[in-house]
Parts: C-alpha cells; structure tokens; sequence
C-alpha cells in the first residue's frame, strides 16, 4: 500500500460517488469496499478470503447483524474483519458491540467497518482502539491505513505463537465443536447429544486456555485522527509507527469500559472464589475480571428477596440459600470472571447483569432463545402477552424472568451466554 495508490483510490471512489452512489450494501462492497481493500494489497477471490460467512464466536446465524461481509488471513492464520453497512446508513452501534466482541472471542486484533462514506479501523484485543475517518479524509489517513493492510500484517503475524495457534482454533470454533460433537455421537446415539455437546465444549474451553499462555501482547495504536470523527472514539495518545515492522508497545489508553483478564487456572479461581463465600458463609459472588477476585453482589445476596426463588423450592422465599451455583465465563483468552449464588435464580440474575457488561447489551427486546419462550423484555410479559413467571428488574431496567427449576435456569443461561459471544463452565449444585 502506497499513498499513490490511496490517493488514486480516493479519485476514482469520490467520482463514482458524485456521479451515482451506491444504493445497496451489495452495491457498496463492490463499487467501493472492494477497491479500498485491494488497495490495502487484500484479495477478495482467494482462499484467504471468507466471504459473507457468520461472525466468529457464535454459530452459524442468517441475520445480517451477525455475519461478516469479509475475513481475511494470512497463511492461515484469521488477520482481519470487515464489516459492511449500505452506503451512507450510518455505521450501527450493535453491530459494532458485536464486531469488537468477535475480536474479543478470537483474539483477532484488526477489523474495519464503514459504510462506504465512514471508515472505522478497529485495534487491540476487543477492538477498544477506534480510528473513524471518511472518504473525503482519506488521505489523510495513510499512517493508520497501513495498520490493517496485508504487508503489515504479513510482517506482524509471520512469525510462530501460541497465540496465533490459539486464534486459528478460536475463529474456527463452532466447526470444530460440532465435528467433536457429531463423531461422539456417531458412537454414543442422539440420546446423549446434549450432555456431548456440553463436553465438546468444555474440552474446547481448556485447549484455547491452553495456548492461552503467552503469544503477542504488543499493541500498536491509531495516530490521533486528523479530521473530524463520527460517533465516539477512543483515539491513541501514542503515534502508530507504519514505517516499522516492530510494533510500539504504549500503555493501553484510559477507559470506563470493564476490561478482562486471564485467570491463571481453575484452581487459583476456585481458591480466590472460596475464600469469600468463607467469610459470609454464602456460595462466591461476582468476580471483577480483574484477577477474578470475587464478591458478593448484595443485589442477589439474600435468597429470598427478588430472583432468588427456585422453581422446585417451597414457600415464599424458596429455599434458605443452601446450594451453591457457581457461573464462570469465558473469552478467548480464558476465564474473566466468575458469579455465584446460593439459588439457581439468583444466580441466573446476578450472571444475567455480568453478561449486560460484557457483551450483551446489544440485544433486541423481547429476547427469546431459539425454541424457547421471552426472558428479556422492557415489560414484566412475555411476547405473547402472557405473564412472566417471577419476574425481576435488572440494574438497567431490563425485565428477566426468573421462574422455574434449576435445569430450566441453566438452559436459560446457556442462551443468554451464547448470545453474548461467550462461553461458560457450570459447577456446584446445577443440574447437568
């Protein structure tokens, strides 16, 4: 990639779009995404190229949200997302929550999303490095440009890691779980179907924290944008070096967003999660992320107040918090946190509020998993217009409904879970 060849492209786009914009997505991949990413040394015929398939971290989806326009790679290994909107809509705030928790899920650091007339660089592990320019600027943008072209990341992603072998797996996930899946099966009869496909995952869980351990940590940064942004950003206070093959390594910039990190082993979480249910005799609470020291929410501390009745429990209150249901999440990185409760309900809504901080607060309301009936809704109803077996109201307002056996709880949370672009191992008393 060459200013020449950027200034050239920006010539032939801005003419095309003076004399007859593009008037659909397909329209604007072709006429304009298409071009900017071979100017970027991409090729969209090759195998390197995925075209139009679902976005990593979730299984296959038709909605358009969920699907990514491009995925490229380099000698194998998933290097970068783009995402493509129609021409001058307007880039979705969703969608992009969704992009940067695929990056999150996968470990692939690099995406581009626009529309055509906006072009959003995302960086860094879940896409919170953000630099927004638009065709008009475009050449202003270069520097920036160079961080998610082929050459550089030809240069970056060269060489072997465990991280980048953990990242092939990750991309490839759901098709390798449900090889695993389908050949258990073959052996065992459906009939077991569901408890394998449990296993499949959980085996999947320990091979990418496996090659969890070490790889590239280094971050490069977007130079601060040199023209006006739209929406909001989160721009580098370090200038990117594009002449370099050696990346900088800046200090990750400032951010109110919650940030992850790598839980060293299940026996660490386990002791950090234990020793502060020993000290109010109650089954371990929301971890922070951070080290994954647990607490306590006291929003689902006491199991009678609101979301803390079990279905198969009697009395008004249900059980007397004598069980212990234990919730521990999962990104490509490994675990990021941990919730616990001493009933299946209150569990199912202290792990539902951490999953509306890490990834599901672009969902849809009302919200139902496949073959299932409405969980989340802005009403204490269903979608059918039938009400909610115990419902609860959730920190931002969001109704959850709550009723129903620990099993039914769990299946609930495996959805929500799944929705979120994450993965989850259930220990202690739950059903399996």
């Amino acid at each position: 990639m060459t200013p020449t060849g950027v200034t050239a492209f920006c010539d032939r786009a801005r003419a095309l779009v003076d004399a007859a914009p593009p008037r659909t997505r397909a329209e604007t991949q072709r006429w304009l995404v298409e071009p900017l990413l071979t100017t970027l040394g991409w090729e969209t015929d090759t195998t390197a190229c995925v075209r139009d398939g679902p976005l990593p971290g979730r299984d296959s989806e038709s909605e358009r949200e969920h699907r990514l326009e491009y995925r490229f790679s380099v000698e194998g290994i998933p290097a970068l997302f783009v995402a493509v909107e129609a021409f001058d809509t307007g880039l979705e705030d969703g969608r992009e929550r969704r992009l940067s928790a695929a990056m999150a899920a996968t470990g692939v650091d690099r995406a581009i999303y626009t529309d055509g007339r906006t072009i959003r660089l995302l960086a860094g592990a879940d896409g919170t490095d953000r630099f927004t320019t638009s065709l008009e600027s475009l050449e202003e943008a270069t520097s920036n440009l160079e961080f998610v072209s082929r050459p550089h990341l030809e240069r970056r992603l060269g060489h072997h890691s465990r991280a980048l072998a953990r990242r092939r797996l990750a991309v490839e996930r759901a098709a390798i779980e449900a090889t695993i899946t389908e050949t258990l099966t073959v052996r065992t009869g459906t009939a077991y179907r569901g408890e394998l496909e449990r296993a499949s995952r959980r085996f999947l869980d320990e091979v990418l924290d496996t090659f969890g351990g070490d790889g590239q940590r280094e971050r490069e940064r977007f130079e601060t944008a040199p023209a006006e942004t739209d929406g909001p950003t989160r721009e580098a206070t370090t200038p990117a070096r594009a002449d370099s093959s050696e990346p900088t390594t800046p200090a990750r910039a400032d951010s109110s967003e919650p940030t992850s990190s790598v839980a060293t082993s299940e026996s660490d979480t386990r002791a950090r999660t234990s020793e502060t249910a020993s000290e109010d005799g109650r089954a371990p609470g929301r971890g922070t992320g951070e080290g994954e020291t647990a607490s306590t929410d006291s929003s689902v501390r006491d199991s009678s107040g609101e979301g803390g009745k079990d279905g198969d429990s009697s009395g008004e209150g249900g059980k007397d918090g004598d069980g212990e249901y234990v919730v521990r999440f999962f990104n490509e990185r490994g675990s990021i946190g941990a919730v616990g409760h001493a009933t299946s309900a209150g569990a199912l809504v202290s792990a539902t509020e951490y999953l509306f901080e890490r990834g599901l607060s672009g969902v849809r309301l009302p919200w139902a998993p496949e073959d299932g009936h409405t969980v989340l809704h802005t009403e204490a109803v269903r979608a059918d217009g039938t009400p909610m077996d115990e419902p609860a109201t959730l920190e931002n307002g969001t109704i959850l409904e709550t009723g129903g056996t620990p099993a039914q709880h769990r299946a609930r949370l495996e959805a929500l879970v799944e929705r979120a672009g994450l993965r989850a191992m259930f220990t202690g008393d739950w059903p399996d």
